[in-house]
């Protein structure tokens, strides 16, 4: 499991980095099985129980708070989008093209 190779490789004792996992629903590439996986990992790392939902801009959004209440895993599954990257072309932060899909939304101006 990743947290056994994490603690092996590293002796690293503080916080581990938040995470932030995007995944559109009508992704035909990548299976939605793997977002699941991968906060699975980190919910062992992060030792986080159930989340909280909400919406944001209309689109699910999942956040898993660590023992010292600091948002450690967040998913957000992108309603209608293929697969790419989400963007809101409206806020003036990119364009559209190949993988870079204007959903109204902006995963990169979302986590800065």
């Amino acid at each position: 499991m990743l947290q056994n190779k994490l603690h092996s490789a590293s002796r690293h004792e503080g916080p581990w980095p938040n995470i932030s996992v995007w995944h559109g629903t009508a992704d035909r590439t990548i299976d939605i099985a793997n977002s699941q996986a991968i906060i699975d990992q980190w919910r062992g790392v992060h030792r986080v129980d159930d989340p909280a939902s909400d919406l944001i801009k209309g689109h699910e959004h999942l956040v898993w708070k660590d023992e010292s209440g600091r948002d450690a895993i967040e998913f957000y599954r992108i309603a209608g989008m293929g697969h790419g990257t989400p963007l809101n072309v409206e806020s003036g932060y990119g364009s559209s093209g190949a993988y870079m899909l204007n959903v109204g939304i902006s995963s990169t101006e979302v986590m800065a």
